[in-house]
């Protein structure tokens, strides 16, 4: 088997006239708008309606807000009506929602945690690691 080398000079001769013949000739000129303005009368209309978006988007970015704070503030009961009145103690919905209750831990829960501190499950216990040869 023999393999032809071809010189990167005619690779790149060859493609380049391969290129050349599919292009149109003459070239197409460049498509020509309906109404030809001048682009001093084109820009101040586009400036116009930038400015038209920005102000609408200002607009409803501060009414998101407003409502984000609203709701918020509704829903941390910050509007509450006269005639609303706190519950009394003991009678569920306010503080004393359980009276009889503390927040201390049971015996069984204390007894538990003394048993575990006690024991030791230390996975390393007893381990005895080798000889360590080094070249």
């Amino acid at each position: 088997m023999s393999q032809s080398i071809i010189q990167p000079d005619a690779i790149d001769s060859f493609l380049s006239d391969f290129f050349k013949s599919r292009m149109r000739h003459p070239w197409p000129a460049a498509p020509v708008p309906v109404s030809a303005q001048p682009s001093a009368l084109v820009a101040p209309r586009v400036a116009s309606s930038q400015m038209d978006t920005n102000g609408r988007a200002r607009i409803t970015l501060a009414a998101s807000v407003a409502l984000l704070i609203g709701t918020c503030w509704y829903l941390s009961n910050g509007w509450q009506s006269a005639d609303r009145s706190l519950s009394k103690p003991g009678q569920g919905g306010g503080p004393n929602v359980l009276p009889e209750s503390t927040a201390e831990s049971p015996g069984a829960f204390e007894k538990n945690r003394k048993d575990k501190a006690s024991q030791t499950k230390d996975p390393m216990a007893g381990f005895q690691p080798g000889p360590i040869t080094l070249p």
